[in-house]
């Protein structure tokens, strides 16, 4: 990452950032009134208020006239789902799970950005995608972070991939047939968020594989939902002002906070 050196430790962001309101209204004049949403699958959802953009089904919406096109934002994202045989434009809606997390929005972006907690919170994962160090492989760009996780097995068409735009949206591809998830997290408060995830598959995926999938992706939710919520717990308590970040294992955590911090300057 650029201005870290490697094996150097970062300071998080205070912890006051994740439930002082004064804050929050500077995130959403500065990072939530210029960044690029996802907003809806084109085929499902009316036209959102603003510029929008489309990358296959995917509508992106910026309130920012002055906003950068969204290609350039979207950086590599896109020729690594292509390079994992994932044809975007052959993508259908399929289903839409929506979700309110009792936590800062910040912090659910971080827990999706890291995978050290997965060996031990998501078995089920685990037990699937190869999430050792030597195998699980974590990349940034300007905007965006990426992970990657083969499959145990080296069986099925799809490895996973797990996608992060600047400044809420995931984008990301299960293990199994092709597919792609994609949603934004919302701040309602300093301590609550919200969000949604549409799925996307190609027609000739069946329904029975369809629901397969999003069964174990629904699962990960859950256990995700018990570790965010109990973090923002941690964080609101005030027993401490800041934390260190991992060198290596959290560096997309380390990139996502330099992103904040600059926007909030």
């Amino acid at each position: 990452m650029a201005g870290l050196a490697s094996g150097t430790a970062q300071g998080t962001l205070p912890w006051s950032w994740y439930s002082d309101p004064e804050v929050l209204r500077r995130e959403r004049e500065r990072i939530f009134g210029h960044g690029w949403q996802y907003a809806g699958p084109a085929e499902e959802s009316p036209a959102p208020s603003g510029r929008t953009e489309r990358w296959g089904p995917l509508v992106f919406a910026n309130t920012d006239a002055e906003a950068r096109p969204l290609a350039e934002m979207l950086g590599p994202i896109p020729g690594h789902l292509a390079a994992a045989g994932v044809d975007v434009d052959l993508l259908r809606f399929r289903r839409r799970s929506e979700f309110e997390l009792a936590c800062n929005w910040k912090i659910a972006v971080e827990n999706y950005l890291e995978c050290y907690h997965c060996s031990v919170a998501h078995p089920g994962f685990s037990a699937v995608v190869d999430v050792s160090p030597d195998a699980y492989r974590l990349e940034t760009d300007e905007l965006t972070s990426s992970q990657f996780g083969p499959t145990k097995t080296g069986e099925g068409p799809v490895e996973g991939q797990f996608h992060w735009v600047w400044p809420t949206t995931k984008i990301y591809v299960l293990p199994g047939p092709p597919n792609l998830a994609a949603g934004p997290v919302t701040p309602l408060r300093p301590e609550r968020s919200s969000g949604w995830l549409d799925y996307f598959f190609p027609e000739e995926v069946s329904d029975a594989e369809v629901e397969e999938l999003l069964a174990f992706d629904d699962q990960v939710g859950l256990e995700d939902r018990s570790l965010v919520e109990s973090v923002q717990a941690g964080v609101s308590s005030g027993l401490l002002d800041t934390g260190r970040l991992l060198p290596e294992s959290e560096r997309l955590l380390a990139h996502f906070q330099r992103l904040v911090r600059e926007a909030l300057a």
